[in-house]
């Protein structure tokens, strides 16, 4: 599967992190935990990824799994400091907002 299948997922499984479908929210991601690790090291490794690494980490924002948050937490701070164009305001507040 590609990068942005596991972004794509984390982005559908984030609104269900809180509320009364956050058992199911947590369920995917649990299911899918070794492939978004792997995904958010092939995202700090590559060049041009800065996008995808800020809606990952984003999404990745309520996940509630320690290992998760750690290796988002580091996604984040890299995503941030990449080169690039400047994403829309919204992008960058939510990604600032995670990375705390």
């Amino acid at each position: 599967m590609s990068r942005e299948f596991y972004v794509a997922l984390a982005e559908e499984a984030a609104p269900h992190l809180r509320g009364a479908k956050q058992p199911s929210g947590f369920a995917r991601l649990e299911t899918e935990h070794d492939n978004l690790r792997v995904t958010m090291s092939h995202l700090l490794e590559s060049p041009g990824t800065r996008q995808e690494s800020l809606r990952l980490g984003v999404a990745l924002h309520d996940s509630g799994c320690p290992a998760l948050l750690q290796r988002r937490a580091e996604l984040l701070e890299a995503a941030l400091e990449m080169p690039g164009p400047n994403e829309p305001g919204a992008v960058r507040a939510a990604a600032l907002h995670a990375a705390g």
